[in-house]
């Protein structure tokens, strides 16, 4: 499938537009604004990446795809082992799926750590495949 640089335009714009929204209002944030700045970093490296890959850098924009790897291992990195106390939603929104979980549970402390831990350790696994993705990528050829 084709890169389509509106894409990658719209994504840089959406990360842009989400950090400076934050900056100025800071105090809805409820992580740090590291993290959330680590998360717009991902928007608008898979929009850079987007618009490497239509323009025929295949390494660049292996390097740009394992940036938004890295990046977006930030947040369930600081849920997982950041300081103070965790709560996060447990439930599906499947059809048909009350018989198997009730609505929505809060799950607090410790569950909540460990679910964020393992989707960050997902996360790192891929940002590490990324990287070395990235390294093997020759100048001019396809990925």
């Amino acid at each position: 499938m084709a890169d389509k640089p509106g894409n990658g335009v719209l994504l840089v714009l959406l990360g842009t537009g989400l950090a400076v929204m934050t900056h100025l209002r800071p105090q809805g944030l409820n992580v740090p604004p590291v993290i959330m700045d680590a998360l717009c970093l991902a928007i608008v490296s898979a929009g850079g990446a987007i618009l490497l890959g239509a323009s025929g850098r295949p390494r660049l924009r292996a390097w740009a795809m394992a940036l938004c790897l890295i990046t977006l291992t930030a947040g369930p990195a600081w849920i997982a082992l950041g300081p103070g106390g965790r709560s996060c939603n447990a439930g599906t929104s499947a059809p048909f799926s009350e018989g198997v979980l009730s609505g929505r549970e809060k799950v607090q402390g410790l569950g909540c750590r460990v679910a964020f831990g393992f989707g960050g350790l997902f996360l790192a696994g891929m940002a590490v495949a990324a990287v070395v993705m990235a390294i093997r990528t020759k100048p001019h050829s396809p990925i």
